[in-house]
């Protein structure tokens, strides 16, 4: 029996979600049934191109369509409502990162998902990327010998917060919004959590262009075993950067990785 799915938040991340599920409800994979948004336009075009039914409540979705899971895809400081009330009422939940910009509000989730017993799947794409997952299986197997330290930058164009997100990126930073990817991916890739975690960032750009948020961010991550990994996310790229995202991972360990 299919899962049927709905979505809430159709905006410039929520309608590349409705594509791929589009796509899996073609193949026969899922119902991707409904979908909600507060923008009736943004509904009226995903139904001219998909042909889904639209709500401009996601309550109202959840009371006639019969729901089983639910991808919640609206900005990172409005994910508790949707998912509390998805919860509430059996639904299984993805949620795309973070699950919270509030550690709070991230427990009450948990816990909702807990006594409910329906799955909450934060959305951490990058440990799908097939490079990762061989980076990951070089790590296991001893290719690398032990981790002793590592870089990454996961960095936006300005435009991101400036322009797609200019309504609430002032609610987000570089380091929730695109930074978490890597923090998640480090404990993936390494198998344990840091012992010690610590962060600086800069207020400059943004601030001057009237959004009150970090430019950049950088954290360091240590680990039992004595790894360090540096983590430097930033959306403040110029607008003329050749692609959207520029992103790297680099980890030197005790041995030599030959493939």
């Amino acid at each position: 029996m299919k899962a049927r799915v709905g979505v809430v938040g159709a905006g410039t991340y929520g309608s590349v979600l409705i594509n791929a599920y589009y796509g899996a409800h073609r193949r026969g994979e899922i119902e991707l049934a409904a979908i909600a948004d507060i923008n009736p336009d943004t509904l009226k075009a995903m139904d001219e191109k998909y042909g889904l039914k639209g709500y401009t409540d996601y309550r109202e979705m959840f009371d006639k369509e019969k729901l089983d899971a639910v991808a919640v895809v609206t900005p990172d400081f409005l994910h508790e409502e949707v998912v509390l009330e998805a919860a509430r009422r059996k639904l299984h939940i993805i949620v795309q990162k973070p699950l919270s910009t509030d550690i709070g509000e991230g427990r009450h989730m948990i816990e909702a998902a807990k006594e409910n017993r329906v799955m909450l799947y934060v959305d951490f794409h990058k440990r799908f990327d097939p490079a990762h997952i061989q980076l990951r299986n070089a790590i296991k197997s001893g290719k690398l010998g032990e981790i002793e330290y590592g870089y990454v930058c996961m960095e936006d164009k300005i435009l991101v917060p400036s322009q797609w997100f200019k309504n609430w990126a002032q609610n987000s930073s570089p380091a929730w919004f695109i930074g978490i990817h890597f923090y998640d991916l480090i404990y993936w890739l390494l198998g344990e959590k840091p012992v010690r975690v610590y962060s600086s960032g800069v207020k400059k750009k943004l601030v001057s262009m009237g959004i009150d948020t970090y430019d950049s961010l950088q954290s360091k991550f240590e680990f039992a075993n004595g790894a360090s990994i540096t983590v430097d996310a930033s959306w403040i790229l110029p607008n003329s950067f050749s692609s959207i995202v520029n992103q790297q991972i680099r980890l030197v360990g005790t041995e030599v990785f030959r493939r």
